[in-house]
């Protein structure tokens, strides 16, 4: 499009389908443009990705080095700002027409924020949860809703109220996460239906399209039951999840079962060497510490300080730079509190987007951390109270009974070593009295991409702990910024860790009013 004004020698052309990396648009366009106004030609062939692919300081950072150069007739100062502005005011209503995907990584995002933010506070010490894991099987009850559940369900779950839209989205957020190619990352959803109870075509067909569903009748009563659905978990999440259910977690009420469960296990990019593991002083108070074993390597890595936060970023990716972990670490020992209070209102996805590289040393500890969690109470403070109440309508999911969701347990663990993390999470709703477990790894681990955030494990150390998809264009600005800088950073537990593995499993059962 031709453009009026100071601009009217100036060609921008903004492709909405193509979907571009911020590092090839720099590299190759942005030293084209400035060549271009100091020889006065027309600036042509500048491309720029949409502001919902896009973070504004991204856009920021593209004229940084121009602001710097010396203002001369070439090149004027309030050309460059024009453009700038024209820019944002071009690219803006992109940002505010959300797709499915968009709403649902959105909602992702604020669900995962209070999840912590509530389980944290009622649970003292380490902690390794799955917000995704939780969702998903939560999502998949919410499929049956009808009436007035539909809205009440959704606000809670931070999802779009029309449930295709909801399906569609959460279902193209597993997929995208399934496309590292780098990592071993599963998503499994098993339902077991109580033997001859009768659930609606419709609903089945739902779970089958949007989260590739296996249904399977059982007989609750039977003791063998539990045995074959800890089989199941265990086998899909690598033997991490053990005994998820037992005997007595069934009763004559359960009508069925929906399980989700989540592994992950990723190589670091740089892999830290084990003959730099040496034991470290580990502070689990202000003034007391106990040896652990801490890694150790010197490298590139994207590093910000926070000082809003009055804490540092530090960004580790895994193979293939399709995820990584993000730790932010409270600049006090006893600052875990107070980070986490002020997380609580910011913008995780920017967040993480921050950190560019510079030149870090890094002591990290191993660690591994497994949690039980029962979050009936804890997602009742989150507003999901109603999908727990008498008065909830789930008939969406069948019409011979009443049901409701009466428990959710989750039962998480994470790992990490010197070759990488490994996590996994399971949850399981109980429908009737609806049971969810959960399993997981993390205490915070976020998938975010540069359609969104996803959190799929969170861990409560003294850091966080979270996977997310490089935005590649920090790697760009290596050639700008390079300085040194020491990163030491110690936990306030006494457990080692460990991130090469992470397992989530989340369980819902139902059971008849």
């Amino acid at each position: 499009m031709q453009l009026g004004g100071t601009l009217k020698n100036t060609a921008i052309f903004l492709p909405w389908e193509q979907k571009l990396n911020l590092t090839d648009l720099l590299c190759s366009k942005f030293f084209q443009v400035y060549l271009h106004h100091r020889k006065s030609e027309i600036m042509t062939n500048l491309t720029f990705v949409p502001l919902k692919y896009v973070f504004t300081n991204s856009v920021l950072y593209l004229f940084e080095p121009l602001l710097h150069l010396s203002i001369d007739e070439s090149f004027p100062f309030t050309r460059c700002i024009t453009v700038f502005l024209l820019l944002l005011l071009l690219i803006a209503p992109a940002a505010m027409m959300d797709t499915p995907f968009e709403a649902v990584a959105k909602g992702n995002s604020e669900f995962s924020r209070e999840f912590y933010r509530v389980v944290a506070e009622a649970e003292p010490g380490n902690l390794v949860s799955s917000p995704m894991s939780c969702l998903i099987a939560l999502a998949m009850a919410h499929a049956g809703a009808k009436g007035d559940s539909i809205p009440k369900i959704a606000r809670g779950l931070r999802l779009p109220e029309n449930i295709t839209d909801a399906l569609q989205g959460l279902s193209e957020v597993v997929e995208q996460l399934r496309e590292a190619p780098s990592v071993e990352l599963s998503i499994a959803n098993k339902i077991y239906v109580k033997q001859d109870f009768p659930i609606l075509e419709e609903y089945s067909t739902a779970l089958e399209k949007y989260f590739q569903v296996e249904a399977e009748n059982v007989v609750f009563t039977d003791p063998s039951t539990a045995d074959k659905i800890n089989d199941w978990v265990s086998n899909q999440t690598k033997d991490k999840i053990k005994n998820l259910v037992d005997s007595n977690s069934f009763d004559g009420l359960t009508r069925l079962v929906l399980v989700n469960a989540i592994y992950f296990k990723g190589p670091w990019l740089k892999p830290f060497k084990k003959d730099k593991t040496h034991n470290r002083p580990f502070f689990t108070d202000e003034n007391n510490s106990v040896e652990v074993p801490f890694m150790y390597q010197k490298t590139h890595f994207p590093y910000n300080k926070l000082d809003e936060l009055d804490a540092q970023l530090l960004v580790m990716p895994y193979e293939g730079l399709e995820l990584s972990m993000a730790i932010i670490l409270p600049n006090k020992k006893e600052g875990l509190k107070e980070l986490e209070e002020k997380l609580a209102t910011a913008d995780l996805g920017k967040l993480l987007q921050s950190g560019y590289p510079r030149d870090v040393e890094v002591y990290l500890p191993k660690f591994k951390i497994e949690t039980s969690l029962d979050l009936v109470d804890h997602l009742s403070k989150m507003g999901l109270s109603h999908i727990f109440s008498d008065d909830v309508n789930l008939t969406g999911i069948s019409i011979a009974e009443e049901l409701k969701v009466s428990k959710v347990v989750q039962k998480a663990f994470i790992e990490v070593s010197e070759e990488g993390t490994e996590a996994a999470a399971a949850t399981g709703k109980f429908k009737s009295i609806l049971h969810v477990y959960i399993v997981l790894w993390p205490s915070l681990w976020q998938f975010s991409f540069t359609k969104g955030s996803i959190t799929f494990f969170m861990l409560k150390f003294i850091i966080y702990l979270l996977l997310q998809k490089l935005n590649q264009f920090c790697y760009w600005r290596r050639c700008c910024l390079s300085w040194y800088e020491t990163i030491h950073l110690t936990l306030n537990e006494n457990e080692p860790m460990w991130f090469s593995e992470a397992v989530s499993l989340t369980l819902l059962r139902f059971n008849q009013l």
